[in-house]
């Protein structure tokens, strides 16, 4: 007989006492359902919240190891061209470089030190919805906030840039551009074709002298973008680095990276040889 029924028996009998009975134990098998049915949700939110932190913990590692490769390669390599070029340009006497040192360092000078950033997955993880199954409302607001420091600090460095990059490529021969081209170690090890052009290194320099009144004041400006890079890139890395130690308990299978100080390894061909 089913619950119900014997409910409906017992009322008919005037059994109180069993009609409580009855209705207690059906009111403890609903309320045990939903108990666990809230239990089984609970893991399922649990194990989302650690699979979306471990994996926002990751791409917080490899994005500092994008700020320490610019910084440690990238930026200190531009610092120094470009405290080299101030030198010639203040006075050429000062530097004993070969003149193709000197356009190699002017060309590095120019190089854009941004930082490769990824926030793939902390936008997968707003955008599931699943950035409410977060306990701590501080760690979420510290994770948005973190990824937004991008946003605020590097449009303030590209108000203080000049036209120092773009006069001093003007002056470059052509036919350099495919040894010193600031985009260069993005194809990996591999060179574009050289451009022909008549004007040699010498020339180019001197060509460089004669504009030193113009690109010396161009070339303190570009300091000034250097320097903010530097303290920009600082503060993105120090938030960085605070999240990710607020994620070491979800953090449980970090990406192991390579060194960013040292050249990246060149990609394998699958292809033979022509």
């Amino acid at each position: 007989m089913s619950s119900h029924n014997r409910i409906a028996k017992r009322i008919a009998e005037h059994d109180w006492f069993s009609v409580l009975v009855e209705f207690v134990v059906v009111l403890a098998g609903i309320l045990a359902a939903l108990a666990f049915d809230d239990w089984r949700q609970d893991r399922e939110d649990a194990r989302r919240t650690q699979e979306h932190l471990a994996q926002v913990a990751n791409e917080i590692r490899s994005n500092i190891w994008s700020i320490d490769r610019v910084r440690s390669r990238i930026l200190l390599r531009k610092q120094n061209s470009l405290e080299l070029a101030i030198r010639y340009l203040d006075d050429p006497a000062q530097v004993s470089a070969t003149p193709d040192q000197v356009l190699a360092a002017f060309a590095e000078s120019t190089t854009d030190a941004a930082p490769w950033l990824s926030d793939n997955q902390l936008q997968a993880l707003q955008n599931s919805g699943d950035l409410r199954l977060l306990k701590d409302p501080q760690l979420a607001g510290q994770l948005v906030g973190t990824y937004s420091a991008e946003r605020a600090l590097l449009p303030q460095i590209d108000a203080l840039r000049g036209a120092y990059p773009r006069r001093v490529q003007e002056l470059l021969p052509a036919s350099l551009q495919a040894s010193t081209n600031p985009l260069q170690s993005y194809a990996l090890g591999k060179t574009a074709p050289a451009i022909a052009d008549p004007e040699d290194s010498a020339a180019a320099l001197e060509q460089i002298r004669l504009h030193r009144d113009e690109l010396l004041p161009l070339a303190r400006g570009e300091a000034a973008v250097c320097t903010a890079t530097w303290y920009a890139l600082e503060r993105m890395k120090s938030d960085f680095d605070d999240t990710l130690k607020q994620l070491a308990p979800w953090d449980i299978s970090p990406v192991d990276l390579p060194d960013p100080t040292k050249p990246l390894p060149r990609p394998v061909s699958n292809h033979p040889a022509p």
